[in-house]
């Protein structure tokens, strides 16, 4: 893969930074991203979560390899993950509440393992078919996707641990991932700066989409099918990086964000309000101090600047009742739902938190 030695160097080094090397803490989101990290607002996810089944935060630590898990409106872990985890970087969950966690993001050995719900020992562990992992999603019939930076998209039936297929048609360097209502995979390359498109259960290409793109890494959609992406723009030093919004169905970008520095997660409140986590200009670096902006349906100015408070922000979601969560460098930051109001601040248990998301 192109950039394979730098990426790997860059990695080591914020491994030394964090005193993990040697298994070393992958670098960046997600998210989400949606990374997740990112996620639409109408998931199964967020569907559960609006009943109160899912309404246990979820935070994964690279700095300590765990995964900590808080109550509602609680600042102490109820439980801690750590079997299995080794310099985890994204989360996801299926329709039973199963957790699936991606470790060892960018090297060889990566993995995912398995949880069932309210378990803090590894149910399974995913291996086959993955190689310099990414990025993990999971689809409305609980098929898991993960992201290869070598090429390939693997994809596994509910349940099992070798792949049903691997997406390679116009994949250089697959990173982030998502789902438009269709069921219709989006797989951000960084390679080819390109995002493409599939159908459902289908490995041939449907769709390019090139215009505005430089490195793209994270991507998400909203309640109307947008597409949202962020590229990097710089790959040595994570500048001049943007967010590009791109209509249902559209190659050609519709705006492009303002006030972006280094965005590493998405999420949508209830209003369709887009939030996006900047972590920065040094964030590759494990250093940084930016914020989250908000922007109104359809808008590409700043509405408002959230989280001075949290520097290194890289992840963001909304609990079930729409309180903002932050996740900054030692801490995860809640802001009163609407406001810019901080409401509390979660810091034991929370080291370089990657990923933030709510499950049961």
């Amino acid at each position: 893969m192109t950039y394979r030695l730098g990426i790997v160097l860059t990695a080591c080094f914020l491994a030394a930074v964090l005193s993990a090397c040697g298994s070393a803490v992958s670098p960046p989101a997600f998210i989400a991203g949606s990374q997740i990290p990112a996620g639409k607002p109408l998931t199964a996810q967020s569907r559960k979560a609006a009943d109160g089944t899912f309404a246990n935060l979820y935070v994964v630590n690279a700095g300590n390899n765990t995964v900590t898990v808080y109550a509602p409106g609680r600042t102490q872990p109820l439980r801690t993950i750590s079997d299995g985890i080794a310099n985890p970087f994204a989360l996801a969950f299926d329709s039973s509440g199963n957790l699936y966690v991606l470790n060892n993001a960018y090297f060889s050995n990566g993995n995912v393992t398995v949880y069932a719900p309210g378990s803090t020992s590894v149910s399974e562990t995913i291996s086959q078919g993955i190689s310099y992992p990414f990025g993990l999603a999971i689809d409305r019939h609980d098929n898991l996707y993960v992201s290869n930076t070598n090429n390939s998209v693997a994809v596994y039936a509910p349940g099992t641990t070798s792949p049903k297929q691997q997406i390679t048609d116009g994949i250089s360097d697959a990173r982030g991932l998502a789902f438009d209502s269709l069921g219709n995979l989006f797989v951000a390359d960084f390679g080819n700066s390109t995002v493409t498109v599939y159908r459902p259960g289908d490995r041939a290409l449907i769709r390019t989409i090139s215009g505005g793109l430089t490195y793209p890494e994270w991507l998400t959609l909203d309640a109307a099918d947008n597409l949202y992406v962020a590229s990097v723009g710089d790959y040595m030093y994570y500048i001049f990086s943007s967010v590009t919004v791109y209509a249902r169905g559209g190659k050609r970008p519709i705006r492009r964000l303002d006030s972006i520095g280094d965005p590493r997660g998405f999420a949508f409140d209830a209003a369709g309000n887009l939030f996006v986590a900047n972590c920065g200009s040094n964030c590759f670096y494990g250093y940084g101090n930016g914020d989250v902006t908000e922007y109104a349906p359809g808008s590409k100015s700043v509405l408002r600047t959230i989280d001075k408070e949290g520097p290194f922000p890289r992840s963001v979601a909304f609990s079930p009742s729409g309180n903002l969560f932050v996740a900054n460098k030692k801490s995860i930051t809640v802001y009163v739902s609407g406001k810019k109001k901080l409401l509390r601040t979660i810091t034991q248990g929370v080291n370089f938190p990657f990923a933030i998301a709510f499950g049961p």
